[in-house]
């Protein structure tokens, strides 16, 4: 079970600590002003047009021809920042991660605050990859304890307190320490069940990361958040299976029948709406299912608090606790719980893959970041 919660986001916190520092190390109008005549004007301005393509593949090739007219450049700690954020816009972690080592390689010719975010960034794309490959491993060990040791050569920013950076440089010890421990499970095959819990709760925390890593990158827009969401949500027809209730104490059957879900929502960027249309069918073998009447609603993104996946088997026993009651689902899909603010209960969307119902609640966390939605409180 994974929760994709906008609650006490640590990464939020840490976000707004760092990021000023960060930007300022990487904003690319202060160059010319800066090192004027470690570079032309004709360069400089081929890297302005190649930093300012808001699409990524675009971008990538405009890059791809700066270097190759200017492969010495002293713009290139600049250029490889824009090369892995444009990569981690296409979620194509293992370039992201090759452009963070090059930039990382640069040493001494990199600030601490650009190097934390590269090494942030590297932390978050190595654990949304599913990966044993030893050497890889191994590299994303070492990129972690150099991510420990860049934090600590970070000054405090101005306005914050001793207490509240201590706490905050806490929690980032603690994403970087679990990246380096999954890291060191997956170089010494085969993985432990503890190791592989590590590696669940490791890309869990990846994905909330790369929402909310320090780098600059607003991520896809809106209208192709929402986009993603719908086209996924409408290409499923229906999720269909057969459940068995019992008592799991003494084994005995309680109910038995089949479930089918149909789910279509509408989404309207302009408002952050979200409109969500539901049939609930339930079939017990004596005649024509029957529909579980269920009310359609329209809710916007700006209510959303947290979105949690999890097995129907696992929702529907814990709404039975109480009742001595378990259900067995076959196949079992996934249930996507959306909390609303405006709702009493959650809405409900379902999957027979894991993957994508976990994609989905996080381009739904993306999309409520832009809506303004979720918990303000950043602890």
């Amino acid at each position: 079970m994974l929760r994709h919660t906008l609650c006490a986001k640590p990464w939020r916190a840490v976000r707004w600590m760092l990021i000023v520092s960060v930007l300022t190390a990487q904003l690319p109008v202060r160059l010319w002003a800066q090192a004027a005549a470690s570079y032309t004007i004709a360069e400089y301005n081929a890297y302005m047009a190649a930093a300012n393509q808001s699409d990524p593949t675009r971008q990538i090739a405009a890059l791809d021809s700066f270097v190759s007219s200017y492969p010495n450049s002293s713009l290139l700690r600049y250029i490889y920042v824009n090369y892995y954020q444009a990569y981690n816009k296409q979620h194509a972690y293992v370039q992201t991660i090759a452009y963070v080592d090059k930039l990382v390689a640069l040493g001494n010719n990199l600030d601490a605050p650009t190097r934390f975010a590269a090494l942030y960034n590297r932390a978050a794309a190595y654990a949304s990859l599913n990966s044993n490959d030893p050497e890889l491993a191994k590299s994303a060990q070492d990129a972690a304890l150099e991510g420990l040791k860049t934090l600590h050569e970070l000054n405090k920013p101005a306005g914050t307190d001793d207490a509240t950076f201590a706490s905050q440089k806490v929690q980032i010890e603690d994403y970087f320490n679990k990246i380096a421990a999954v890291a060191a499970a997956r170089m010494h095959a085969p993985v432990s069940q503890a190791a592989a819990n590590a590696q669940s709760s490791a890309a869990s925390d990846g994905q909330d990361a790369q929402q909310n890593a320090p780098a600059g990158d607003a991520g896809p827009s809106l209208e192709a958040t929402m986009k993603f969401i719908e086209d996924k949500v409408n290409g499923i027809d229906k999720v269909e299976y057969a459940f068995v209730q019992k008592n799991p104490v003494t084994g005995e059957v309680m109910n038995s029948a089949t479930m089918t879900h149909r789910v279509h929502i509408t989404l309207n960027p302009s408002t952050c709406g979200l409109h969500w249309e539901h049939v609930w069918l339930l079939g017990d073998g004596s005649g024509d299912p029957k529909t579980i009447p269920t009310q359609p609603v329209t809710v916007s993104f700006k209510d959303a608090q947290r979105m949690e996946v999890l097995t129907v088997e696992e929702a529907d026993n814990r709404s039975f606790a109480a009742s001595a009651k378990e259900t067995i689902a076959q196949p079992t899909p996934y249930e996507l719980k959306l909390y609303l603010s405006s709702t009493k209960k959650p809405l409900q969307f379902y999957f027979f893959d894991q993957d994508l119902a976990n994609r989905v609640a996080k381009a739904m966390v993306h999309a409520t970041e832009l809506c303004g939605g979720g918990n303000s409180d950043p602890f």
